[in-house]
């Protein structure tokens, strides 16, 4: 995701209902074909858009272009498009999907590939595009709307703000090994002793159920994982994003065709020694380090005498690696490149959060009630947490209340700052002192953090 273009101006022709702004250009029917149309995309554009962002970006690959047309739910007009005459100027690209949040599936969308021309840049093609998306993200049900740029400040004038932030350890990969076999295991009891020692190997294709399992199991409750599907699944399989992938295996290795009695207990994917993502059963404590050794042990082999690890900020690898000398980067940007993200229904999106807003408030006493207004853009919001539930009343404010704009109200809800920071930095203002606080029990931190392996191409 992201955009090569800079903040412009300018007016479109409109088509299929995607833009009211009419082109500026004069003169009569002979200029025609040099106003901007906007419009989405069929299926006869694919080779022209492909050229576009070759010659833009010189990306994507062959193989992630067509990997990109055989996504579950990819449509063509999922595809907006600028025209000038029959040239195709500018393009964007939406993906729907849904966003683990806590217990919460959130129905997001995210922006891809913004891009302009450069003869064409200053028009107004890029904002006109985005807008159209946006558009496009709230009509057909996403809450949120995701992108990642380098290029922050353009979306920023569009409402857009920084939400999640990078997680990864990095150390030498030599330095790493030797730390996890300094480590000494805890005396086994005689029980234990009779166990199996886990296995680590590369998986095998009919062991997708078994990555499924272990995704699900482990991102549950967390914030900011996608939700993969079953077609999902094997779309980012086939994809082929990593170029290793291990799983960690208890007991001998045997081969199970049977998936229920597959004893796969943890899993890695790499790529060029980073690891991208690391997954692991509860219970199974020994298998992310065993799968991090086996890595280390292959990248030193291929070459690569740094080995990354990208995982939630808790994750106790994390301070593994530290230990070996490492460090341990949690920051918004990372190389420029950093996340963003955009309320599209910021009211809907309130009214779906109640659940998860009530259980905070009984998990910091549940024998209060609570209430804090939210005055959005002239608009009048209650939230009433009682024991017998949580609601959003519109209309109402009451005395205790926080003044927010829509994207501080995203960065809010998302967890990606709290009230108190958002007050220091003057993208708020609470009516009380109260306000705060209990915006500080509704609405906490969280650590809002995006797995890479469904961002790394073909």
């Amino acid at each position: 995701m992201g955009s090569t273009t800079s903040p412009d101006s300018g007016r479109f022709v409109s088509q299929e209902g995607l833009s009211t702004r009419v082109n500026g250009t004069t003169g009569g029917p002979q200029h025609a074909s040099r106003r901007f149309a906007l419009s989405a995309a069929g299926p006869g554009d694919h080779p022209l858009i492909h050229n576009l962002l070759l010659s833009i970006f010189h990306a994507p690959s062959a193989d992630e272009f067509f990997a990109q047309l055989e996504a579950p739910q990819y449509e063509p007009p999922n595809r907006l498009l600028i025209r000038r005459g029959r040239q195709i100027v500018a393009h964007v690209r939406v993906a729907h999907g849904e966003m683990q949040f806590g217990p919460l599936a959130l129905p997001v969308s995210e922006a891809w590939e913004l891009a302009t021309l450069p003869e064409f840049r200053g028009r107004g093609c890029a904002s006109a595009l985005l807008e159209a998306a946006e558009r496009k993200m709230a009509a057909e049900g996403a809450l949120l709307g995701i992108l990642r740029t380098r290029e922050p400040a353009f979306y920023a004038e569009r409402g857009w703000v920084v939400c999640g932030r990078h997680s990864y350890s990095l150390s030498s990969t030599r330095d790493i090994l030797s730390h996890l076999g300094a480590v000494r295991q805890p005396q086994r009891t005689l029980l234990e002793q009779r166990t199996h020692p886990l296995n680590i190997r590369l998986w095998r294709l009919f062991e997708q159920p078994a990555l499924m399992r272990l995704y699900a199991d482990s991102t549950q409750g967390m914030f900011g994982p996608s939700v993969r599907s079953e077609a999902y699944w094997r779309w980012l399989i086939g994809r082929h994003g990593y170029e290793r992938l291990y799983v960690a295996i208890e007991g001998p290795d045997r081969l199970h065709f049977d998936t229920a009695l597959t004893p796969i207990v943890g899993y890695a994917s790499v790529h060029q020694g980073r690891i991208v993502e690391l997954m692991s059963a509860p219970g199974y404590d020994a298998a992310p380090p065993q799968l991090l050794a086996r890595a280390c042990a292959d990248a030193i082999e291929r070459g690569f005498h740094t080995t990354r690890l990208e995982a939630p900020p808790a994750h106790p690898l994390h301070q593994a690696i530290v230990r070996a000398g490492g460090e341990h980067r949690y920051h918004e940007s990372d190389g420029g490149l950093v996340f963003m993200a955009k309320a599209l229904r910021p009211i809907e999106l309130l009214e779906r959060m109640c659940d998860v807003v009530h259980q905070r408030a009984r998990d910091a006493d549940a024998q209060r009630s609570y209430e804090l207004g939210l005055l959005l853009g002239g608009k009048k919001l209650l939230i009433t947490a009682t024991r017998r539930g949580t609601k959003l009343i519109r209309g109402k404010l009451g005395r205790s209340y926080l003044a927010c704009s829509r994207g501080a109200l995203t960065q809010l809800v998302l967890g990606h700052l709290d009230a108190v920071r958002l007050a220091e930095l003057g993208r708020l203002q609470p009516s009380t002192r109260v306000a705060l606080e209990t915006a500080a029990v509704l609405f906490p931190r969280v650590p809002l953090w995006y797995p890479p392996l469904d961002a790394l191409p073909a």
